[in-house]
């Protein structure tokens, strides 16, 4: 809209207070415009605006960066269950689940659904073939904070792959676990540490039986702070959009913390709960479990 209107460069103010608003890599996933863009806080974009309503003035934006064309790969291991692959994919009534999450973020929250999946991974590789149940297809997408139209998303990807879609049962997505919830209360307060968890959003698509034993689990876990949702519109969330796009009843684990996608010194790990962390790959764990033991056909 603002190339449309002969801008050259843009100004955008955040609504948010300083501390919130630096670093932030929004908004993301936007096609490439070539509009060099500066945010500034809302204190900023206050004086900005009583400077403008004083009458015109001049600014020069410079932005020095580079833009490069490159290629990342998609990261997939399959550890096999009590049926042999082929014999599942033949009869079509017993396949894998997908364990899937994004390895591009800006810091310790955005970027920690690949240290649960390896802990997920490594937790059932000790276990014998013969009492995994379903087979399991880790995949790890590259490709999540970039636009749609410059990248090849999961479910473009899977797509692409026919026989290992044909391979999947369901899918469980995860992300953006053990944070903690900081923000301004509303406008009422300094932001910062709000002393509780961030809430988390259990998503389900396209099956009931998922939606039971995700809150049979939640239920049993005692995973506090957490809703089960439907749907919203054409997505799941997160990075559960593509599997359920897809048409695979899939399971969402994602929370939205307001520092999600900040860059800054530390990554943020001072918003991270490690008990927590645990907490929520230890339910994904048991999740896990109830999934790989349903019977075929599926959900």
């Amino acid at each position: 809209l603002a190339r449309r209107h002969g801008a050259v460069a843009m100004i955008a103010i955040l609504d948010l207070p300083p501390l919130l608003a630096a670093g932030q890599y929004t908004p993301h996933q936007q096609p490439y415009a070539g509009l060099p863009t500066l945010h500034v806080d809302r204190e900023q974009g206050a004086r900005l605006r009583a400077l403008l309503a004083l009458g015109p003035l001049e600014a020069t934006v410079v932005l020095t960066a580079r833009r490069d064309d490159a290629t990342v790969d998609y990261l997939l291991a399959r550890l096999p269950g009590a049926a042999p692959a082929a014999a599942a994919a033949a009869a079509g009534t017993y396949g894998d689940v997908l364990v899937a999450t994004h390895t591009d973020g800006q810091n310790a929250v955005e970027e920690n659904g690949g240290p649960a999946l390896l802990a997920l991974a490594e937790r059932l590789a000790h276990r014998p073939q013969a009492r995994r149940g379903r087979g399991t297809l880790f995949l790890f997408s590259p490709a999540h904070m970039i636009a749609d139209a410059a990248t090849v998303k999961p479910d473009a990807w899977l797509r692409a792959h026919p026989r290992l879609r044909a391979s999947l049962a369901m899918a469980l997505v995860a992300e953006h676990l053990g944070a903690m919830g900081w923000d301004e209360r509303g406008g009422t307060a300094p932001y910062g540490p709000t002393g509780r968890s961030e809430p988390v959003v259990v998503a389900v698509g396209h099956s009931d039986r998922l939606r039971r034993l995700a809150v049979d689990e939640m239920r049993a876990g005692g995973l506090a702070r957490a809703v089960v949702l439907p749907p919203a519109g054409d997505g799941l969330y997160g990075e559960g959009t593509f599997p359920y796009r897809l048409g695979l009843p899939t399971v969402e684990f994602i929370s939205g913390p307001a520092y999600l996608l900040q860059v800054g010194p530390g990554d943020q790990l001072d918003k991270l709960d490690r008990a927590l962390l645990h907490r929520h790959t230890v339910f994904l764990a048991h999740l896990l479990d109830r999934m790989l033991a349903l019977p075929a056909p599926g959900p």
